[in-house]
């Protein structure tokens, strides 16, 4: 087709182009196709806003593999579940081995519960410096307002200190199975407060779900008590005195005090964590460690000293004054006045690495999925805990802690209540990532 010129000579014939044809230079592309993913491959541009759910993907004819030479949003999504997988996977292998080895240094009379809080503070604080002095942004890392996000991470990185130092003293008391199945009641207290603060409503059956898991926990820890009463790896001695239950009912309220406040320091974090997303991850971790280590200073000096008042209190009132001289041990000195008291025990570094690797990984976690996830990693751990129990603490006269026969003498009701927890688990995650999801409401539900 042809059109005659202003002159009334001949015109240029000028043929018609496909709307996927592109466009000649300094032609503007049709808008009709700007938000077309595939016009913006086929005509050369480099620049792309990939849609962001399934749905859209399938209209617009993507596929499972690439695209005109760009990686398909697909492949991209399965990467990013891939990572998120073994995240959680490493963590629950992380969670259950840290838990065991402060288990163990527990029976060191030299070990300090506020150590390992100070110890991973201090060294979270160097590796932050050597990676802002590295990539340059030592100015950043301490900007303008870096004191304001100090205050901003204090919350958090205090609570945490806070938390952990209680988990720590609890494991006195305690077996290691029975205080990560208590941590796991939190879920039901997260829930609650996601809801309140991020608005994440769970439908009938996830209430539910959260439930069982909660209710699971509780027939765990009656189950334990059943199968061994005392536990034979117990260091608290026999009931006939009485010094079991009461050692007990002080761990319970301990670790259930513990654990109520890390699941409410948890929906503050993620918060923070996800509001200050424009912040480098590892500056975050420093602002957090900051009041980490002054919480941990606070604890080995004074905290010491009150949890040794508290328990002779309570010994005496029950009249167990010489059981509770026994188990103030650990909290008699402090770590100003050596701080590497312990560290001649292996297990001492075994705990260290294991405790660092746990804040670090279930931090960035908790940043890149929620604090709900976070819990439900460390549910998975359960089981493999029980089993590890077994292994590493139920022979104490051993040097190493390394009894592989032990799992022989494993119990099946304890086995079976920890694959009923697991299952739990399970049961809620499909609860949450198998529902319908609506445009109006969808913002407001939480994938696991």
């Amino acid at each position: 087709m042809a059109w005659p010129d202003q002159s009334g000579g001949p015109a240029e014939s000028t043929p018609l182009r496909s709307a996927k044809e592109p466009p000649r230079i300094g032609e503007p592309r049709p808008e009709a196709l700007e938000d077309d993913p595939r016009y913006c491959v086929e005509a050369g541009y480099s620049s792309i806003e990939e849609p962001s759910n399934s749905a859209s993907l399938q209209k617009l004819g993507y596929s499972k593999t690439s695209v005109g030479g760009l990686q398909s949003p697909w492949s991209w999504l399965v990467v990013q579940g891939v990572a998120s997988g073994a995240l959680c996977a490493g963590l629950v292998l992380i969670s259950s081995y840290e838990t065991i080895f402060k288990k163990i240094m527990n029976s060191n009379p030299n070990f300090d519960p506020a150590a390992l809080g100070i110890d991973m503070s201090l060294f979270s604080l160097v590796v932050g410096l050597i990676v802002a002095t590295v990539k340059g942004e030592l100015s950043l890392l301490f900007c303008e307002d870096w004191r304001h996000k100090v205050l901003l991470f204090s919350i958090p990185g205090a609570g945490f200190a806070l938390t952990t130092y209680l988990q720590t003293i609890s494991l006195i008391f305690l077996s290691a199975d029975t205080v990560k199945v208590i941590e796991r009641t939190g879920l039901l207290v997260l829930a609650v407060i996601s809801m309140i603060v991020f608005g994440r409503r769970q439908t009938a059956a996830g209430w539910n779900s959260l439930l069982v898991v909660v209710l699971s926990a509780v027939c765990y820890t009656q189950m334990k008590e059943v199968v061994e009463s005392p536990p034979a790896h117990s260091r608290l001695g026999s009931s006939s005195d009485g010094s079991h239950f009461f050692f007990l009912a002080i761990g319970l309220c301990i670790c259930t005090s513990a654990t109520f406040l890390s699941s409410s320091v948890s929906c503050y974090g993620e918060w923070l964590l996800k509001s200050e997303g424009e912040t480098p991850f590892y500056m975050q971790k420093f602002y957090a460690e900051v009041s980490g280590l002054l919480m941990g200073f606070f604890l080995t000096t004074h905290g010491n000293r009150l949890i040794i008042s508290v328990l002779r209190s309570l010994g005496k009132a029950a009249g167990l004054e010489h059981r509770v001289q026994h188990e103030v041990r650990n909290f008699e000195g402090h770590w100003f006045q050596d701080p590497l008291a312990a560290w001649d025990d292996k297990f001492m570094v075994f705990a260290f690495v294991f405790y660092t690797s746990k804040s670090w990984c279930s931090a960035y976690l908790v940043k890149q999925m929620s604090s709900i996830a976070k819990q439900l990693c460390s549910v998975m751990a359960v089981g493999l805990v029980y089993v590890l129990c077994l292994i590493h603490v139920t022979c104490p006269m051993r040097g190493d802690h390394f009894c592989p026969r032990n799992i022989s003498q494993a119990s099946l009701p304890m086995m079976v209540m920890s694959a009923c927890m697991m299952c739990s688990v399970v049961s809620y995650i499909l609860v949450v990532n198998g529902r319908p999801s609506s445009k109006g409401r969808s913002s407001g539900h939480q994938h696991v």
